[in-house]
This record gives structure tokens, C-alpha cells and sequence, in this order.
């Protein structure tokens, strides 16, 4: 008994053996196009990004000014290339800070509180690739800028840094505050005051 091939829907594609996909010819386009056309004529979708209120600019430009009084040697970005928390890269901060001091001041640097380095750092990107914006203000700074990139690689064995001698406090500010909008003080991590040995 003869069979026969069963029915096919011209707008389907159907896949070759051996590939797993196949474009549609002419004809198929053609024929998914007419079986579809509310798709093909729907509105764009409106963009989720919110324009910018007063508050948002206010909270940048009072971001910008501590950053700018707080006139860091270095703009220091940390990388964890891997799924971190906010509350994670928060713990990885006050590491590295400690490791910053040793390098700056030395093995005694516990006991030399009123020496020990001020940053103001930025989260960027959590929901993506989070990373850290500092500013940072130490001891220094050369020796720390090239102690930097191994710091970080022991705390983070897979992370990246980048690290910048900071010549524009203002522009560094701006930069810092890009992202940020008006409420955002979870995405703000300080160390501006001097701590004692027992803190």
C-alpha cells in the first residue's frame, strides 16, 4: 500500500535532516506574513527608562559634591565577572579596603586609624554585571594603584580592575553618579570617616 506524505503548512519551515534550523523562502515568508499580521503591525514598544525629575538631579549633584570633597588620588572599578549581591560586593569592599591599607601603610596599619584610606563607591549594574565605581582616597597612591590589580585577583580570583589617577574630582563625580536616580543611597557604599583600632 502506497503511503503518502502528510499535509504541511507552507508557512512552516521544516528542517533539513542534519541542520537544526532552516530559512524560510520567499513563499513561506510570504504566506507567515498574510497568517500574521497583528504582529507585524504592532507598536513599538515605549521605552521603560524614566526621563529624569528634579530629585534625580538633585541626589547626583549632592553625590558629585562628596565625591569631589572627598578629593580622591584614584577612580578604582571592580569587576567580580560572576553573580555577586549588592550585600556581597558590599563584604568584598571593606576586604579589599583592609588589604589597601596594608599596602599603603604596612603591617601596622590597624593602628594608624587617622592614615587609613576614604572611598565613596558606586554599584552599577545589579541586576546584570555588577560592578564597583570607586573613589578612592589613600596613602600613598602610587604604590597602591600598582598593588591594585593583585589585591583584587586574591579576594576575586576571576575579577578585573581598572585603576585611574583622578586629575578631575567634578568630572569623576558625574561620571560616578551617572546611573543613579533619587532614593538610591542602597547603591552608595562610604568609608569617609577616620576609624580606631577597635571599630
Amino acid at each position: 500500500m502506497e503511503k503518502t506524505a502528510p499535509a504541511t503548512n507552507a508557512a512552516t519551515p521544516r528542517r533539513r535532516r542534519g541542520s537544526p534550523v532552516r530559512k524560510f523562502d520567499e513563499a513561506e515568508r510570504a504566506a507567515w506574513s498574510a497568517a500574521n499580521p497583528d504582529l507585524l503591525s504592532a507598536a513599538p514598544r515605549k521605552s521603560l527608562v524614566r526621563p529624569l525629575t528634579e530629585l534625580d538631579m538633585s541626589f547626583r549633584a549632592a553625590v558629585q559634591e562628596v565625591i569631589a570633597k572627598s578629593e580622591p588620588d584614584l577612580f578604582v572599578t571592580l569587576a567580580f565577572n560572576r553573580e555577586t549581591s549588592p550585600l556581597g560586593a558590599q563584604a568584598k569592599l571593606r576586604e579589599f579596603e583592609a588589604l589597601v591599607d596594608h599596602a599603603a601603610l604596612g603591617r601596622n596599619w590597624l593602628a594608624r586609624p587617622e592614615r587609613r584610606c576614604i572611598y565613596v563607591a558606586v554599584i552599577e549594574n545589579s541586576e546584570t554585571n555588577l560592578h564597583l565605581h570607586v573613589a578612592l582616597k589613600t596613602e600613598n597612591p602610587h604604590k597602591v594603584a600598582a598593588a591594585i590589580p593583585a589585591i583584587w585577583k586574591k579576594l576575586i580570583e576571576g575579577g578585573s580592575t581598572d585603576v585611574q589617577a583622578v586629575y578631575n574630582e567634578s568630572g569623576l563625580g558625574r561620571y560616578l553618579a551617572k546611573q543613579l536616580r533619587n532614593g538610591d543611597t542602597h547603591k552608595l557604599l562610604f568609608e569617609s570617616r577616620k576609624r580606631s583600632a577597635k571599630d
